[in-house]
């Protein structure tokens, strides 16, 4: 799906759920996390840019194909129950296999979606994303810090999802649907099926609220990338 389509989709998801607010009221749909979240905080205005040597030369990119994005849905209290399941992380039966070697995000033949499905599981497999590690410098090794919001944490399976959702067009898969409540779940490597079930690698809630309940994650999360930041 072309890159245009997903933001169109994301700007008519964003203009039907969004409740008016009131006046100076801040809306955590539009502006989540608290202010001392890093996502908020702003740069100090003694800082200065640097150049990193070499780093032209490196071959990657920070938006690959110029649609490399995130996905974002925000919920409705009316919208269907939807639900997430696990795929392998790795191998020929891992989303992110299958989305790397052609297949869709979303709107797949219901043969295939058959087949995904057959290989998923509801048991949440990573506490955190399995390619983030602190080790160095030899990062192949998975370690994970001693304090995070592990996946575990407030998980639940079922939430509120706009039928036609559909993740970020590439082959992370990003989609991140804001709950009416203020928790936004955020799934990687999402394909998702036509029965609003979400297939996905690996999966974890961060309250977006900036005034949540005992201080709230403030955008923390199991993943080391925050997708609707």
């Amino acid at each position: 799906m072309p890159l245009t389509s997903v933001r169109e989709i994301g700007l008519v998801f964003l203009a039907i759920a969004l409740a008016p607010v009131a006046a100076g009221a801040r809306d955590w749909r539009t502006w989540p996390f608290s202010p001392t979240s890093p996502w908020n905080h702003p740069i100090g205005s003694w800082a200065r840019y640097a150049d990193v040597p070499g780093l032209t030369s490196v071959p990657a990119d920070l938006n690959h194909d110029e649609r490399w994005t995130s996905s974002i849905v925000i919920a409705r209290p009316t919208d269907p129950f939807a639900r997430v399941l696990f795929a392998p992380s790795v191998g020929p039966s891992s989303t992110w296999t299958f989305v790397a070697r052609g297949g869709q995000v979303c709107g797949n033949p219901r043969e295939t979606e058959l087949a995904l499905a057959a290989e998923a599981s509801p048991t949440l497999r990573w506490q955190a994303n399995y390619y983030s590690t602190v080790a160095a410098p030899n990062t192949s090794r998975h370690v994970l810090p001693p304090d995070f919001h592990r996946a575990s944490a407030d998980w639940h399976p079922v939430f509120r999802m706009p039928a036609g959702a559909c993740p970020s067009p590439d082959t992370d898969g990003y989609l991140a649907v804001f709950q009416p409540d203020g928790w936004v779940l955020d799934v990687y490597a999402a394909v998702v099926l036509s029965d609003n079930r979400v297939l996905g690698t690996v999966a974890s809630y961060v309250d977006a609220r900036p005034t949540a309940p005992g201080g709230g994650t403030a955008g923390a999360r199991a993943c080391c990338r925050r997708s609707p930041a």
